[in-house]
């Protein structure tokens, strides 16, 4: 008789990780309805607390079962899988590159056995082409996912990821509209409203994010994805105090979550309390092991006056994430290497950082590189350069408050007050008085 993997509320949180768990329930049933505005953003259902066990020996449990499955049935694609499919949830908990490597390996294998109508598999391998920034392959397999099955809402999730990255507002609009219209779920608002926050259409997103609140569904991993992208969105048009009240609910949900300790640390860091913040993302680093994390910490100890902690600290980061991109070029962490040598700023860290972000763009050619390349020219004092890349980000829609301070920054460098002052307004994401009734 087979063993039957018993999934918790964690092992749940391990495989919405990926995206690759959209709530379907209630789909033909979605109505427009509002909680009571003390309780809206509050999560209805009962949480085990204890149920929440380290992510890490969760992930080795299923890990652990899985492969000996395969060891006893090799022949069995569905196994590798879903193995594909841990080892990359894991992967971006913990930033690991060998686990995003063990994932395309199991996924290819599992592609291998069965080559047809390997849904799980495909979803992996579009999955890790999104976490590589490779969004044009992500586009594709997002594709083939739709001509096997066109009201697959995990195909219609990666089309819109993968349009975002490009830089293709048209194309994230259009997948993101069909997606809410064939399943007004939680998890399908929640990625409408990132998509029109992107393009700074803040009323838009708002009415969205209302809308995934008022059809959650039983569901502790996409509660808190809604919330900690809610709490981003509020951070961004300035509603700091529904913010920290939205994580704090989050945080009960899950005191574990690596996220939402993340978010909160950077909204301490914001209303300059940085030994708090530096707690949070040090909770958050030990959580996951994301050196991202350990890096935030670093910034609020340096905030803090603790420079030689944070300096420390860099130095280890630096080591670490030298050697991941040395093993390998597609290393999701490039970007944290360039982001630290720009931030640094020595005259020898900013040429480095200007040569890794040309390299980076020539591979992956989307929004974010574009950006990372416009912030290294600007350093580097090529200011035309460095305008260039961002009013070409500026061309296909995209106006988050990053990109605003970018072009304000290039523009007073430039000598360009009136024009650096335009930016900096629009940099401030603002609700029209009248949509100030949908907070709730």
């Amino acid at each position: 008789m087979k063993k039957k993997f018993k999934q918790n509320g964690r092992t749940s949180a391990l495989m919405a990780a990926i995206g690759l768990v959209v709530c379907l329930s209630g789909a033909g049933l979605y109505k427009t309805f509002y909680a009571p505005k003390q309780s809206f953003y509050s999560y209805r259902y009962p949480v085990e607390q204890n149920e929440f066990s380290s992510y890490e020996k969760e992930f080795d449990k299923i890990k652990n079962y899985y492969m000996d499955k395969i060891k006893s049935e090799p022949g069995d694609a569905h196994d590798k899988a879903m193995l594909a499919h841990y080892y990359l949830g894991a992967a971006k908990e913990f930033s690991r590159d060998d686990y995003f490597e063990e994932a395309a390996r199991y996924a290819l294998a599992s592609i291998k056995q069965q080559p047809s109508k390997n849904t799980t598999a495909l979803q992996v391998l579009a999955q890790l082409a999104l976490a590589r920034h490779e969004s044009r392959r992500a586009q594709g397999y997002g594709l083939t996912l739709l001509k096997m099955d066109a009201v697959n809402p995990v195909a219609y999730s990666i089309l819109v990821e993968a349009a975002l990255q490009i830089g293709d507002i048209k194309e994230a609009n259009r997948y993101a509209d069909n997606l809410v219209q064939l399943f007004p779920s939680e998890a399908s608002f929640t990625l409408r409203a990132q998509v029109l926050a992107e393009q700074g259409r803040a009323e838009e997103a708002l009415v969205d994010f209302n809308q995934a609140f008022a059809v959650e569904e039983e569901d502790v991993a996409q509660a808190l994805k809604t919330r900690n992208s809610f709490a981003r969105f509020c951070i961004d048009v300035g509603n700091i105090d529904l913010a920290e009240k939205v994580l704090k609910e989050a945080l009960r949900i899950n005191p574990k979550s690596s996220r939402t300790l993340y978010e909160l640390g950077e909204l301490k860091l914001k209303n300059q309390r940085p030994e708090e913040a530096a707690d949070y993302f040090k909770q958050a680093f030990q959580e996951s092991k994301q050196l991202s994390y350990l890096y935030a910490e670093a910034r609020a100890h340096k905030e803090k006056g603790d420079d030689i902690y944070a300096k420390k600290l860099i130095s280890q980061i630096e080591t670490i994430l030298r050697d991941q991109v040395k093993k390998n070029k597609r290393s999701a962490n490039a970007t944290e290497l360039i982001r630290l040598l720009l931030e640094r700023g020595a005259p020898s860290d900013i040429h480095e950082g200007l040569r890794l972000a040309k390299a980076e763009y020539a591979r992956r050619m989307d929004s974010e590189a574009s950006l990372f390349l416009a912030w290294a020219n600007e350093k580097n004092n090529n200011l035309f350069e460095a305008r260039k890349h961002v009013r070409e980000i500026l061309s296909k829609n995209i106006k988050t408050p990053e990109i605003f301070h970018r072009a304000s920054s290039i523009e007073k460098k430039l000598k360009n007050g009136p024009l650096a002052d335009v930016y900096s307004k629009q940099a401030a994401l603002e609700i029209s008085s009248d949509y100030k009734t949908l907070w709730y």
